[in-house]
């Protein structure tokens, strides 16, 4: 997939890294990625589709291919 799944609620983010590969959390600056954002909630139909709820209660932002190195501002703990 061409889209980098992020959140902006920690605790989010410390689920999915829990029940995941537990390889741990980034904390980045969407401000400094250039690439296309895309919020879920945006995109699609509350009427239509499961994603549309799935990005609301996930607060995601889908980050297009790529986050700059300058974005990443480290691991959280």
């Amino acid at each position: 997939m061409p889209y980098i799944s992020t959140t902006n609620d920690i605790n989010i983010a410390k689920e999915f890294n829990f029940n995941g590969k537990g390889l741990g959390v980034v904390e980045i600056d969407l401000n400094k990625v250039p690439s296309l954002q895309l919020k879920g909630y945006e995109q699609y139909s509350r009427f239509e589709s499961a994603a549309y709820h799935y990005s609301v209660w996930q607060q995601e932002t889908s980050v297009y291919q790529h986050i700059p190195q300058k974005a990443i501002n480290g691991f959280v703990k």
